[in-house]
């Protein structure tokens, strides 16, 4: 591995495969405790003063670097995983990191190394006595729309830019850089009927929680894609023609994503770049399970609930939307459903402009300038931490990354090119 001299190559494929060991799966608190408490570790051994943030979910580590500058960045990260499914349909032990052709092998493998290369940039930052203070955030619920991460608001208040973690690449393999992430609303939709599992030979008498679920969700999206809730449109602001420029001629590699994903093509046959302005500038309205409460049998259901999913674009927040399902739901005579708000839920943020061009940053390591895009198609909650200010992230994910599925990896290469990225990133970000 030819690592350029000032990064220390050994210690962040150590630290990373350090935290590939830890089961930090979402919502599983042990292991959750166990991926804190190494985060802080590495964060120390880095250079920062730590300490672990308890919540009523997953620890959050807050580290400080404070040489008393004039200038301070924050630096998110994040260290919850997926559950990684059955371990036979890996080749490796999910929890034991494994290098094989050229690649690291874990479950969290592409967080957790944007999460080391960070630090690796952080220990060469200030080795450098980079005269700039870092506040790092590294979460572990990410994944459930971070619900307690608005509680370290009081430690970010006077942050003076942003540098978050997340992100893919272009068709070129050039890391894509964003300056803008969507919101998230998340929401259960509950029907029930009967206080008990009723034998199917009732149906036309008693009403089926199922039908009262599948007719409230038909009615907030139509078959063109189109989200029927009675005044969502209104709240979106368009974007600019200069938004709708930066994206224009950016191929996302649609190409490898149906390959990688094994899908014939994508929803209205979207592709080039009206998949990358679709997915870059379109709010979304995900439906991510269906649970009923009833029997293998012919039967009617107790109940039946689904989780709903928004991505929020600008100015749409997550309160007003709730607002506006709740009133379209009753309108069309949905009373007898339960409609709730999930925790954790932000709004959108576009970044406020920076003073330098980010993508020139990636000419030292890439041999070219990196592609800007104004909002990620992503939801992250940038808006609770850092609001207002300037924003960038970026990532390793890649078609076949297989973030949710088995064999999850990440190249050593990018590994590395991320690591000097982060670094030129930061240090032109300080100025």
């Amino acid at each position: 591995m030819n690592a350029a001299p000032s990064l220390d190559w050994e210690a962040l494929l150590n630290n990373l495969k350090l935290l590939c060991a830890q089961p930090s799966v979402v919502g599983q608190v042990r292991g959750l405790n166990d991926g804190a408490d190494s985060v802080a570790s590495i964060l120390r051994d880095v250079g920062l003063d730590c300490r672990i943030v308890q919540t009523a979910g997953a620890p959050i580590v807050l580290g400080r670097y404070d040489v008393g500058a004039s200038r301070t960045l924050l630096v998110y990260g994040r260290y919850d995983v997926p559950p990684p499914g059955l371990p036979r349909s890996w080749t490796h032990d999910p929890f034991q990191p494994a290098i094989r052709d050229g690649a690291l092998y874990a479950r969290g493998a592409v967080v957790k190394a944007e999460l080391a290369a960070r630090a690796a940039a952080l220990r060469i930052l200030i080795k450098q006595r980079v005269p700039v203070n870092i506040v790092m955030v590294v979460e572990g619920e990410s994944l459930i729309g971070s619900p307690h991460l608005s509680e370290l608001q009081d430690a970010t208040a006077r942050v003076d830019a942003c540098l978050w973690s997340g992100g893919s690449f272009d068709a070129d393999n050039m890391p894509l850089l964003y300056t803008g992430v969507k919101g998230l609303l998340q929401v259960e939709l509950q029907a029930a009927t009967a206080n008990t599992v009723l034998p199917a030979t009732y149906a036309a008498t008693v009403p089926n929680p199922i039908w009262t679920l599948v007719l409230a969700l038909a009615s907030i999206k139509s078959e063109f894609e189109e989200i029927l809730i009675e005044g969502f449109y209104d709240e979106i602001v368009p974007p600019s023609r200069a938004a709708l420029n930066a994206v224009q001629r950016l191929d996302v590699g649609d190409q490898a994503r149906r390959t990688a994903w094994q899908v014939g093509q994508f929803i209205t046959n979207v592709s080039g770049a009206m998949l990358t302005r679709t997915e870059t500038f379109s709010p979304t309205c995900n439906i991510s399970a269906i649970n009923v409460a009833g029997s293998d049998l012919p039967s009617i259901p107790q109940r039946a609930s689904a989780t709903l999913h928004f991505q929020l674009v600008p100015e749409l927040q997550p309160q007003r939307l709730f607002e506006l399902l709740t009133t379209h739901l009753a309108t069309l005579g949905f009373t007898s459903l339960k409609v709730t708000q999930l925790p954790g839920a932000y709004g959108p943020l576009q970044s406020s402009e920076l003073a330098f061009n980010p993508g020139q940053a990636a000419v030292g390591i890439f041999g070219k300038y990196a592609q800007l895009v104004p909002l990620a198609p992503f939801a992250a909650p940038a808006a609770l931490v850092a609001p207002n200010k300037p924003f960038l992230s970026c990532g390793l994910e890649r078609p076949d990354s297989a973030l949710f599925g088995a064999d999850e990896h990440v190249p050593l290469a990018d590994i590395e090119a991320h690591a000097r990225l982060v670094l030129e990133l930061l240090q032109r970000m300080a100025v």
